[in-house]
């Protein structure tokens, strides 16, 4: 079976997110496993936990939420997705300022645009890419079809 888009969404889904797209998807699954979050266990609430437990410092967050970014970025020009660096660097400034942390509106889409290539996203980025592969039952009932 060739790796797919849709067999990352399934696995993830299947480990407890309710990501509804491959960007939203990589996005959790990135932070899942950065924080270490058990298998199963990847529902936003816990994600969000793990990730504040991890990174306390509003400058943490930041740092983890442009990981997120980056690592979905590369996922979906892995999958020849479209991909709007502009619009999600949007959000995520966005995000950031209704959680109380203040940055300058330029700095995610540079940030963004910067960090691909950096070690973490690329190990990150990679880490995700291997769930698409590691897909067991693709016909358990994960709530809705693709």
């Amino acid at each position: 079976m060739t790796p797919s888009k849709n067999h990352l969404i399934k696995t993830i889904r299947v480990n407890g997110s309710d990501a509804n797209d491959l960007r939203d998807a990589a996005h959790e699954a990135c932070h899942a496993i950065d924080c270490n979050a058990p298998p199963g266990s990847w529902d936003r609430d816990t994600i969000h936990k793990a990730v504040t437990a991890k990174y306390p410092l509003p400058s943490d967050l930041v740092r983890a939420e442009l990981l997120a970014r980056c690592v979905e970025s590369r996922v979906c020009t892995h999958f020849k997705e479209p991909y709007d660096v502009e619009r999600w660097a949007n959000a995520a400034w966005f995000e950031t300022l209704k959680n109380g942390i203040d940055t300058p509106h330029d700095f995610w889409y540079t940030s963004i645009t910067l960090l691909l290539d950096s070690p973490d996203v690329v190990r990150l980025s990679t880490e995700v890419l291997k769930l698409s592969g590691n897909f067991i039952d693709i016909d358990k009932d994960v709530s809705r079809d693709l």
